[in-house]
């Protein structure tokens, strides 16, 4: 079985891709997904070569079921706009299945209120369900690393290079320096995802000293991983209390102690 690409990894490249290849892959990530055939809508043109309208798909002998993929930031206006068009062209749409790269907030409830307002049942499928579905199937992966990889090239820096690329995932590129460095440090002593949160505390406290009464709560310690990294919380917020305590006792021998 293909290694499994990080979920992490995945949301980095969502959020930098662009029009055509989120376009690309998505089509091809969801028809092997759903075992469907897409074929471009003919006879509707969306405004030229703008990456952010992308093609139309209609469902291989499907009945007046459309497909698209978009970066666009609105997610309910394009739908809107979308199911416009198709009508405005002689179509009748009765599903829409949209494809974003954006992170869609109430999902659920936006496709219930557009399935009531454009009469039109609607299917939102977002950055969130390509996350936790990329790795299903091969083909997934395979129309990931083809269209989508590129995007990440700059994370094989980590760990070689001082100069990393900032993103909206990438705050602070020093915390990921810092980071590696402490992992090859410690050579595998601990369990890996312990080893990553020792690391990731011993960075968001470098601001303290005891001596001096300057001293973080275990809240604060989070609240600067989750500010300068939004992609680890999910596994830094579990575990951190347990390894501060773990750091702080006079029998940790994981590497750097805490006072």
């Amino acid at each position: 079985m293909a290694e499994r690409i990080p979920d992490d990894v995945i949301r980095i490249a969502l959020d930098k891709a662009e029009g055509f290849p989120f376009e690309r892959f998505a089509i091809a990530f969801y028809s092997s997904l759903v075992g469907i055939d897409f074929v471009p809508l003919g006879g509707i043109k969306d405004g030229g070569a703008d990456a952010r309208d992308g093609t139309l798909y209609e469902e291989k002998g499907g009945a007046n079921t459309f497909y698209q993929a978009s970066v666009e930031v609105d997610t309910e206006g394009k739908i809107r706009r979308t199911v416009d068009r198709l009508r405005e062209f002689g179509r009748t749409p009765n599903y829409l299945y949209y494809l974003t790269s954006q992170t869609v907030k109430y999902s659920d409830r936006a496709e219930r209120e557009l399935t009531k307002e454009l009469n039109v049942s609607i299917v939102i499928r977002d950055g969130s369900y390509i996350v936790a579905h990329v790795n299903d199937e091969a083909a997934g992966r395979d129309a990931f690393d083809q269209h989508l990889r590129s995007y990440t090239d700059f994370l094989k820096r980590i760990g070689s290079s001082r100069l990393i690329e900032s993103s909206k995932h990438v705050k602070n590129p020093a915390a990921f320096v810092f980071l590696s460095q402490e992992l090859e440090r410690r050579s595998g002593n601990q369990k890996l995802v312990d080893a990553v949160v020792d690391a990731l505390a011993l960075w968001a406290l470098e601001g303290t000293d005891p001596d001096a009464g300057i001293l973080y709560s275990s809240e604060k310690v989070e609240s600067i991983i989750e500010q300068s990294l939004p992609g680890v919380t999910g596994l830094v917020k579990p575990r951190l209390r347990r390894r501060l305590e773990a750091m702080a006792a006079k029998k940790y021998r994981g590497g750097r102690a805490i006072n």
